[in-house]
């Protein structure tokens, strides 16, 4: 007698189904989270970016609300403006002539407070940041008075020397290093921050082998310390760049685009097309220009520091 074996109910009909994975519960919770962030960046954002292109290509009278559509005849004209190419050489000068020192000396000092055994190092780190905090408009009114010619504690320090009272504010060839000297002021502590939090990053385990190996002090610094900062240091480059690339309120404060647009950046320049002389389509195309430069110069920097700095977990095939 043969029994028939009880079969397994077969599982055919649902071999092809696809299970989904459903989405996490939190999925919902970030997306209300992040909407109060996504709306404000839209309309202070996103919406006056829209407008300020299609503004480039209008004649926009303010006082009657009126636009009228003239094409590329504003970036024509600021091409064959004098004072536009003065503004971009101010930029670059106030840009690179701030930037290096400003990353270079919050490097120096960056290495010096993460030393151990270091008294009063949080103590420093304060004080350096300090400056990033104070009020712009604060800050560039004391360095005014600061550089003041008849009455500035600059020059009245410099007179101990023997040195003639310098119009530091006044003279084409002294106003931007004034202003460069007082952003170098403000600036570093924000960069000593980052710089500190990348050297906390950097292995222990290498530097004490090396130490163990007889490296000296500058061969672990320049062979393993600096190399393991290159993502921080182009970091702080690039913000360094924008920030200075869109620097306003020094300028206002402190110069006034003067003297003979010595100080004229390209912000100060746009802010005077549109609000003073009320060429808002002029000034929005000298934005759109200003915005694709800085976009260039970010994606040079970013694209070129492929070749040497490389971020933890990265595996690369160079050949």
């Amino acid at each position: 007698m043969v029994h028939a074996e009880p079969q397994a109910p077969s599982r055919a009909a649902g071999a092809n189904r696809v299970v989904r994975p459903k989405a996490p519960r939190s999925q919902g919770g970030a997306y209300v989270l992040l909407l109060p962030a996504m709306v404000l960046f839209t309309v202070f954002t996103f919406i006056p970016i829209v407008w300020s292109i299609i503004l480039s290509f209008e004649n926009y009278n303010i006082f009657s609300n009126t636009a009228t559509y003239v094409g590329f005849h504003n970036y024509a004209a600021l091409l064959h403006s004098a004072t536009f190419y003065q503004s971009l050489a101010a930029t670059a000068y106030y840009t690179f002539g701030s930037v290096p020192i400003t990353v270079a000396l919050a490097l120096f000092l960056a290495v010096l407070l993460n030393r151990r055994g270091l008294v009063g190092a949080k103590v420093f780190q304060m004080i350096f940041f300090l400056p990033y905090i104070v009020s712009s408009v604060g800050a560039s009114l004391v360095w005014k008075w600061m550089f003041d010619t008849n009455f500035g504690i600059i020059n009245a320090f410099l007179g101990f020397f023997g040195i003639h009272p310098i119009a530091w504010l006044t003279q084409t060839s002294t106003a931007m290093p004034a202003l460069i000297i007082m952003t170098i002021w403000g600036g570093v502590g924000f960069a000593v921050v980052l710089f500190q939090a990348g050297l906390r990053a950097v292995p222990s385990e290498l530097t004490e082998a090396a130490a163990i190996d007889g490296a000296t002090g500058n061969q672990i610094f320049w062979r393993i310390t600096f190399p393991l900062l290159a993502p921080t240091t182009l970091f702080v480059l690039v913000i360094s760049i924008i920030n200075a690339a869109q620097v306003f309120t020094t300028v206002q404060v402190m110069t006034a685009g003067g003297p003979l647009n010595a100080t004229n950046v390209i912000v100060y320049y746009i802010y005077q097309e549109a609000f003073q002389f009320f060429n808002m389509g002029y000034g929005a195309a000298v934005a759109i220009v200003l915005f694709i430069i800085i976009l260039a110069l970010t994606a040079v920097m970013m694209l070129g520091s492929r070749r040497f700095v490389y971020y933890e977990g990265e595996t690369r095939d160079d050949h």
